[in-house]
């Protein structure tokens, strides 16, 4: 009934109006022999209901995003796009690989998040990539992270983590023993209350300032998502 009262909100008032009232007559009365006498506008209310159903969500989303904007992107410069994602999901590795074809200006401002949802060993391989992270910093991390991606799979528990880990130059036992720090821990756990949040189920799932994408995002739309930050700054 709700969505009825809504569908008839949107009929336009001048087809209403045109028809002729009747003693007795209610207004609704009026909306109902609009339509019987003109059901293309039908179409139109609905497009109007979708409309503004989609305006309703985008405002949402946007509020969303502004309430954890500090958690997903820190200071105002710097980061513009968040991906959240899973080692060992496929279309992530087809996100990373995008991600690496972008040039460091661009790339620079995606930051990446491990949302380890496909099993324990996703986990347990997030656990090591952030002790990257905490341990060797931004540089090593991305290289570890491409790395992970680029064995198409072959990278499938902590051990294999580590091991390549080890063939980038990295200290095998300094970070075995950061990943079992429960810092570790807490930082995947504020990953996944972040994607909760933000109605995020699945992976690779990317955030902007104002947008919410799930799954795949070619180079040019991640640019233009990029440089319409820039433009809004002109």
């Amino acid at each position: 009934m709700t969505q009825i009262l809504k569908l008839m909100k949107m009929i336009p008032l001048a087809a209403v109006l045109a028809v002729p009232a009747k003693a007795g007559d209610d207004f609704e009365e009026r909306v109902i022999e609009a339509i019987l006498n003109n059901p293309e506008i039908v179409l139109l209310a609905l497009e109007r209901m979708q409309d503004a159903q989609d305006a309703d969500d985008k405002a949402q989303v946007e509020a969303q995003i502004a309430a954890e904007a500090q958690a997903l992107f820190g200071g105002p410069e710097q980061y513009e796009l968040l991906e959240f994602f899973d080692y060992r999901c496929s279309y992530c590795s087809e996100a990373a690989e995008t991600i690496r074809s972008l040039d460091d200006v661009h790339a620079q401002k995606i930051r990446l998040l491990e949302f380890p949802i496909l099993g324990e060993a996703s986990h347990e391989i997030a656990k090591v990539s952030r002790a990257v992270r905490n341990v060797y910093g931004a540089g090593a991390y991305v290289e570890f992270h491409n790395a992970v991606f680029e064995r198409s799979g072959r990278i499938n528990n902590s051990a294999a983590a580590l091991r390549l880990a080890e063939e980038l130059s990295l200290d095998r036992g300094v970070l075995e023993r950061a990943a079992s720090d429960s810092v570790i821990e807490e930082e995947l756990l504020r990953n996944r209350r972040l994607a909760v949040k933000l109605g995020i189920s699945g992976t690779p799932a990317f955030v902007s300032r104002d947008l919410i994408h799930e799954g795949v995002m070619d180079a040019k739309d991640i640019v233009k998502v990029l440089l319409r930050k820039d433009d809004n700054m002109k």
